[in-house]
């Protein structure tokens, strides 16, 4: 159809449209507490290192619609020079014709106007170094065993038989998470949905000069 494959669609037809205002009201008070306070947290953030350490082999994109995130974190020329980062979007036809193109500012356009793409091993290189600039303390080849959450933090027990005392653990280990598995063993797996997406990667010709959609079908 006419609709942008990743777009979701929040009506009376879509499956999860009666569990939006829940999901909505769980992001507020995530958001509530978090912005409380200034960050100033021992934070322990398990990541599975195959994430986060690859350095080659699989070539995936990591696309982006938007280039604020990377500006935030001071990392965005390293994200042009690594990657591919424009301004404006342009919209296709099955038979390649333009449908919509919108203009592009004058000068070096603002982050907020800008997107783009650069390959997830040179994006994890660049966050690699990012981490132990910030003096994070790495601890590989472990793994989350258990949780328990005390009056003046979370002590995280790890499958080398230590344990460690922080103030806020991030578990970002992905949709078959084992932390979800340890905090909520009754909670329902994942299950698939039936749509699929299928991706590939390819050199940019120089005529594909910003972010380009192609609708129908």
């Amino acid at each position: 159809g006419w609709l942008f494959y990743a777009s979701t669609q929040v009506n009376a037809r879509n499956s999860i449209f009666r569990d939006i205002p829940a999901l909505n009201a769980y992001l507020t008070r995530c958001q509530s507490v978090l912005q409380q306070g200034q960050p100033h947290n021992d934070i322990l953030l398990y990541w599975p290192v195959s994430d986060l350490w690859m350095s080659g082999g699989k070539r995936e994109l990591v696309l982006s619609l938007g280039v604020v995130p990377f500006a935030a974190l001071g990392i965005l020329d390293d994200v042009k020079r690594e990657g591919y980062v424009a301004s404006g979007m342009r919209l296709r036809a099955p038979d390649g014709s333009v449908v919509m193109e919108t203009p592009t500012p004058p000068g070096d356009p603002a982050p907020i106007d800008s997107s783009g793409g650069i390959m997830r091993p040179a994006l994890h290189a660049i966050m690699q170094r990012l981490t132990r600039d910030a003096g994070v303390t790495i601890t590989l080849g472990v793994s989350p065993t258990g949780f328990l959450d005390e009056a003046d933090g979370v002590t995280v027990r790890l499958s080398d038989g230590s344990s460690r005392t922080v103030d806020l653990v991030v578990a970002a280990d992905g949709i078959f998470s084992q932390t979800r598995q340890l905090l909520f063993p009754e909670a329902a797996a994942p299950m698939f949905t039936g749509q699929g997406c299928w991706r590939i990667v390819a050199d940019r010709p120089a005529t594909v000069d910003r972010a380009e959609i192609w609708v129908g079908g």
